[in-house]
């Protein structure tokens, strides 16, 4: 037994973890799952000791654990990647995967020694090519992912814990991550895996836990379970899944024309039509990302031009220009640029339109608790008071509220960059009814997805970039394949259509 947990408690006012029981033994792959606020970060954080439980006890190789901190956690060999990636935007991505293991010479920073450790370690997890004196601040969420895989690979550990590491991967990515979790099992590592991502949970968990409401109700094989029983014990009820049809596109909304921000972005031109959802499909660094950041002015494009209604627009210069004339943007970075994280649910949610909810100056409060409590209530948001500060939220209900705030400005467009990265099923569901809901009412919808299952089941039409460039336009019945072949270098809208 590599760890043992017994009766673990945590409480935040209200409980999250109660009396909870988990065996670790060496040498395998655990998975945890659990819907949002199932509790599976506070455990997590109590292994790792970034938190202290209020009861229970642990057992590190039949020795008591008890860790004060998360350097006090690190000593016994226990480390955790957290699904919010904490990174130093300013740091070059060598000091990142080396950060508090700098090597030095003569009381200083040995910089051979930084570039040389760094690259292996990158390399590793298949970011060999990467600059690692450029500053990770730059780096897309997906490569900023796997560089803190790749710092956590920096020492050896007895327990390595990995909160949601794919959410922000392609598939090639997390191919590459799937084999450095059976190099790591064979050095006898316990890697603690926490996925929504029920298919690679099958696939690379030895055992799997289940969580719910704090309790962990089952453990399962993989090869005695399937993914519908794990979904019953996440949620406690059987989840559909969205049927939504084809949706009648009515006029142009939006119109793009050579929409240029070297060196991602190329001569990008396409159409959104009321009533209709456009999929942007593409692998890491096609530009699918950066296109949307161009269109909402997150990123200054250098060309381009916008139709919005008939109307021509110059690229925007800002989001607020953008927001100002319709458009929305469900964020792929949710933690640094969807969310105002010391503020509370409510203001969250009504800030892109809190004109609605001023009057003679001042907020009304009481209005936008009750547009808080409403979309709580539909997206399900697990928290332990709508008056609790959104950083206190799990990754999965903070995305939740970023949805919820981008529907509730009623915008002609919404831009919705992997809406449902680490979300659990239940809120899948959800938000993929919503989705075509909007789109049903007339909404104009522009949905950017990692996932090709998304894409192909949401989507009326489907776009595939490669490097910079639109290069096919395919019906929803397309197959993964048709999309994988275009997505690297195969396809042109002429063979597409």
């Amino acid at each position: 037994m590599r760890l043992s947990v017994r009766a673990i408690d945590k409480s935040y006012g209200s409980p999250v973890l109660r009396g909870v029981d988990l065996d670790l033994y060496a040498g395998e792959v655990h998975a945890l799952i659990g819907e949002n606020g199932a509790g599976k970060t506070t455990l997590s954080r109590i292994l790792s000791g970034v938190t202290r439980p209020d009861a229970g006890v642990m057992l590190l190789d039949g020795e008591p654990y008890a860790p004060e901190s998360r350097a006090a956690a690190e000593a016994r060999g226990i480390g955790i990647v957290f699904q919010e990636i904490n990174i130093v935007r300013t740091l070059s991505v060598a000091e990142q995967v080396l950060f508090g293991t700098l090597p030095t010479r003569f009381g200083l920073i040995d910089r051979g020694a930084l570039r040389s450790r760094s690259r292996a370690l990158l390399a590793r997890v298949g970011l060999q090519d990467l600059d690692v004196n450029r500053h990770v601040g730059s780096l897309g969420v997906g490569v900023q992912q796997l560089v803190a895989v790749a710092a956590g690979l920096a020492r050896p550990h007895r327990v390595l814990i990995l909160d949601e590491p794919t959410a922000a991967l392609s598939e090639a990515q997390s191919i590459v991550l799937f084999e450095r979790l059976s190099e790591l099992k064979a050095d006898g590592c316990t890697v603690v895996f926490i996925s929504h991502r029920l298919d690679e949970v099958l696939q690379v968990a030895d055992r799997v836990s289940v969580l719910r409401d704090g309790h962990l109700v089952a453990t399962r094989l993989p090869a005695e379970t399937s993914r519908r029983e794990l979904i019953e014990l996440m949620v406690g009820r059987t989840v559909g899944t969205a049927s939504p049809g084809t949706g009648e596109a009515g006029d142009v909304v939006l119109r793009v024309r050579g929409l240029r921000r070297p060196p991602s972005v190329h001569d990008v031109s396409f159409e959104v039509r009321h009533g209709e959802v456009v999929g942007l499909a593409g692998l890491m660094g096609s530009g699918r990302s950066e296109t949307v950041r161009a269109l909402c002015g997150a990123d200054r494009a250098a060309a381009g031009e916008l139709e919005l209604h008939g109307r021509r627009l110059s690229p925007f210069d800002s989001p607020h220009e953008a927001v100002a004339q319709g458009l929305a943007l469900v964020t792929e970075n949710r933690k640094e640029e969807g969310l105002l994280l010391p503020l509370t649910i409510g203001p969250n949610i009504t800030i892109a339109a809190l004109r609605r909810f001023v009057r003679a100056g001042f907020v009304r409060r009481r209005a936008e608790q009750v547009v808080a409590h409403t979309w709580s209530e539909r997206l399900g948001i697990s928290a332990r008071s709508l008056s609790a500060p959104v950083e206190q939220l799990s990754g999965g209900n903070q995305q939740k509220v970023v949805l919820a705030r981008e529907i509730e400005r009623d915008p002609k467009v919404l831009l919705a960059a992997q809406p449902t990265r680490g979300l659990d099923v239940g809120a899948i569901e959800f938000v993929h009814r919503r989705l075509i809901e909007e789109r049903d009412e007339g909404r104009a919808i522009l949905l950017v997805s990692l996932e090709l299952e998304e894409v192909l089941s949401l989507s009326d039409r489907i776009l595939v970039m490669y490097e910079g460039e639109i290069v096919g336009e395919f019906p929803p019945t397309a197959t993964e394949e048709q999309l994988g072949v275009a997505m690297t270098g195969g396809g042109r809208s002429e063979e597409a259509a």
